[in-house]
């Protein structure tokens, strides 16, 4: 992925922001159709209805990278589609790559305003923001993890374990987890589903990833079939016949 990604760019003409709208928009109608179903009963609760589900906010948890850009693009969306969104990085603003910063600067014209483990309020904030939230994207970290989480990232992850929100949509891969191998540490995201991008990854079932993708969907990102032909990569060619978003394992 990491050669598709960068012949795109440099071959295709594809941008590192328009990849990240594509991402985006897909995540974002994935989270949408969650919210419509409404959640599952936690602990013997009532089910949350898909309007009360529409109602509380959505946390959306975005890394420094192209992971995160994605989220917060999906953020922008579902804010456009009238949903209230509530946006934590793993990273102060000022540690953002350039095409994540700039997709925070759009929410922050808009009125959004982010938290990040170092931020003055966060002790206060973040914990209610989990509590309220109805559904939790995933936004961390991407097929890039080597070894186990650590910093501030893990301090996100470990909070919505310790958590167990209603919903965990992940993009690309649970944050913990290697998309090669599918290893990951205790303290991995359990999704309840996951929005690969353009390609399945090896290890998304394998290995221990293969108990927390959940419901496992495929997104086109735009990226022409003959990038895929020239690193000799088959099957594509007709992969997204039938829409943009398909459907590839059922959440067990």
């Amino acid at each position: 992925m990491r050669k598709v990604d960068r012949l795109a760019i440099r071959d295709a003409g594809l941008s590192l922001p328009q990849l990240m709208e594509n991402a985006g928009h897909s995540l974002a109608r994935v989270v949408d159709a969650y919210l419509q179903r409404g959640s599952p009963a936690e602990s013997g609760a009532a089910p949350q209805s898909s309007e009360e589900a529409r109602h509380k906010p959505i946390l959306v948890l975005a890394g420094n990278g192209g992971n995160g850009g994605g989220a917060l693009a999906a953020a922008r969306h579902l804010r456009n589609w009238g949903q209230p969104v509530q946006v934590a990085l793993s990273a102060p603003p000022g540690n953002l790559s350039e095409a994540t910063a700039q997709q925070l600067r759009t929410l922050h014209k808009d009125g959004l305003r982010a938290l990040w483990p170092a931020a003055p309020e966060f002790d206060a904030r973040f914990p209610e923001w989990l509590q309220e939230a109805s559904l939790v994207v995933d936004g961390l970290i991407g097929y890039g993890l080597r070894g186990p989480l650590q910093g501030d990232p893990a301090v996100l992850v470990e909070a919505v374990l310790d958590r167990a929100p209603p919903v965990v949509v992940s993009l690309d891969v649970p944050s913990g987890f290697d998309a090669s191998s599918g290893a990951g540490a205790a303290s991995g995201v359990v999704a309840t589903a996951t929005v690969t991008l353009a390609l399945p990854k090896t290890g998304l079932l394998q290995g221990d990833a293969a108990a927390a993708v959940g419901e496992l969907l495929l997104a086109d990102l735009g990226i022409p079939v003959y990038i895929y032909e020239r690193l000799d990569i088959g099957g594509v060619r007709g992969l997204f016949a039938s829409g943009p978003i398909q459907h590839l394992v059922d959440e067990e």
